[in-house]
């Protein structure tokens, strides 16, 4: 698609520029307008900005739920991706409502299912789950046997329930989630579900580390791992991580160390690879008692996680409690009571609700710095 896009750009202007869109059959436009939806998918916010731009230029006339819902879905993630919230949520509320689109109409149902979507991705980002999780509940197949455009919604709609429900520490729920999108993407394997598979994969590891089974959540991330590099398909550096994680839960440090060493040497991380990467890194140095590495690592996980909204608090508490640990350990107490005042604060300000497992193994370090048998550090 990449090498595509000058073309793209050079059409889309030719025909804005002499004979307009409107002098084109309705069809044409249709064709024009989806292509620029998927084109936006490409990286760069100033490609992305001009293709959803594009789109809605086109569309002008047209009278078409299934692709409103498109564009309105594009540019809800475009605001999403910088931040605007906001915006985000009056973008998805352009497009048409399930009520509003013809029963029988397969494809425009469909659509109303990825505006559900995307609705709940915007309520999931400001730590509004229960709405999510009731956003996704509300949309269903059109009858018992779901068409397959209708089944591709059905597995992102899983996909996102079984994120919700481990965020909110229901763990068996999440497993039952993410197991139906991965039978159906086992199933149909004529569809494309590389993109969203990544999440999958990883959700599902997290999960399985979550309810105990690390060897089973190594097993999983193994096994996709292979499947991307025999497709050559870049597996990158979450799915690693991840494997990271399930090797420092089965106290195999060493071969979780040489993957994280490997990821430290990227150039490029997203990030959530980020902040995986100094949580497992830290961790592996706090109970090697290196702890001049570990609160280094400790203070880049801090750094990492102010980039997001998701947080609940939670994840920043522990974060503080490990550097309280160290800081104690070192002797250093006028540190960490300054430590500690931050860390009362943060409690008295963080909810009890909303993603307070959205970072695996954090729940299972808690432990380890606060055993039920030896006293609150």
């Amino acid at each position: 698609m990449q090498k595509l896009l000058p073309h793209i750009r050079h059409t889309v202007l030719q025909i804005r520029d002499n004979e307009g869109f409107h002098s084109l059959a309705s069809d044409m436009r249709t064709d024009i307008i989806l292509t620029l939806i998927e084109a936006s998918r490409s990286p760069g916010m100033s490609w992305k900005r001009f293709a959803i731009d594009q789109a809605k230029e086109v569309m002008h006339g047209l009278n078409d739920g299934f692709l409103q819902s498109c564009i309105a879905q594009r540019e809800c993630i475009l605001h999403r991706i910088t931040g605007d919230i906001k915006q985000a949520a009056i973008d998805i509320n352009t497009a048409p409502l399930a009520s509003n689109l013809p029963p029988i109409e397969k494809k425009a149902h469909s659509g109303s299912g990825h505006t559900a979507i995307q609705r709940a991705l915007n309520h999931i980002q400001v730590d509004e789950l229960a709405m999510a999780t009731d956003v996704l509940d509300s949309w269903h197949p059109l009858s018992q046997a779901p068409s397959t455009i209708e089944e591709v919604v059905l597995f992102r709609k899983h996909v996102l329930l079984g994120k919700i429900s481990q965020y909110q520490g229901r763990f068996e729920e999440s497993l039952v989630h993410l197991e139906r999108s991965k039978e159906l993407a086992d199933l149909r394997r004529h569809l494309f579900f590389d993109e969203d598979r990544l999440d999958l994969m990883c959700t599902l590891s997290d999960t399985l580390l979550e309810l105990g089974f690390p060897t089973a959540a190594e097993q999983t991330l193994r096994s996709e791992i292979s499947r991307r590099d025999k497709g050559g398909t870049s597996a990158g550096f979450l799915l690693k991580l991840g494997l990271a994680e399930s090797l420092f839960a089965q106290e195999r440090y060493r071969e979780a160390e040489t993957i994280c060493s490997e990821a430290q040497s990227q150039e490029k991380l997203s990030k959530m690879e980020k902040l995986r990467l100094a949580i497992i890194r830290a961790k592996l140095s706090h109970i090697s008692f290196n702890w001049e590495e570990a609160i280094r690592y400790w203070t880049e996980a801090m750094h990492a996680i102010s980039q997001f909204t998701l947080t609940n608090g939670n994840t920043t508490r522990i974060i503080l409690l490990s550097i309280c640990d160290i800081l104690r350990q070192q002797g250093n107490h006028e540190l960490e009571l300054k430590s500690r005042d931050q860390l009362s604060t943060l409690e008295m300000l963080a909810g009890s609700g909303g993603a307070r497992y959205w970072i695996v193994g954090l729940r299972q370090w808690l432990h380890h710095l606060q055993p039920p048998d030896k006293p609150r550090i």
